[in-house]
């Protein structure tokens, strides 16, 4: 995995433990200045070592709620002031909201011919604007011979 985002020129964050790490990812929060905090999953840093975190509810959390969200970025980035969208249990949400979780990708939509269609309606687009006389580009006189 690191070999293959080094190739691709991804980033990783690395440090030699837990606390650095989430200094790491704060000094990220805080010098882009997000107006939402996105945690997916339950990584170590984003939950921290507090126990009371594993009794927050996946979901949104604003930065005024009385609930303990932890000592990780999650629970410092509500006490800085940044709301927190909490992914976590994506089976459960993905249930409480009618999202698909894990389902196979349509074959519907997704086909080789895909760029014929793209580039048949973009073309058929095009005729309809240049051959209805409501879009015709006037060029020249206009208008019982004004200048346009």
């Amino acid at each position: 995995m690191i070999q293959a985002a080094e190739r691709e020129g991804v980033p990783l964050l690395r440090e030699e433990n837990l606390e650095k790490m989430i200094e790491k990812k704060m000094n990220i929060v805080e010098n882009f200045v997000p107006k939402l905090v996105m945690s997916i999953g339950g990584s170590h840093a984003n939950m921290g070592n507090d126990d009371e975190i594993l009794t927050l509810s996946g979901g949104l959390h604003l930065p005024s709620g009385r609930e303990n969200a932890g000592d990780g970025i999650i629970g410092r980035a509500l006490s800085a002031g940044y709301p927190v969208f909490h992914f976590l249990n994506l089976h459960d949400l993905s249930l409480k909201y009618g999202i698909p979780y894990n389902s196979s990708p349509s074959k519907e939509m997704a086909s080789q011919k895909s760029w014929f269609f793209s580039l048949l309606g973009v073309f058929l687009g095009g005729w309809v604007l240049f051959s209805h006389r409501r879009w015709m580009l006037f060029c020249g006189k206009k208008n019982g011979g004004e200048e346009k």
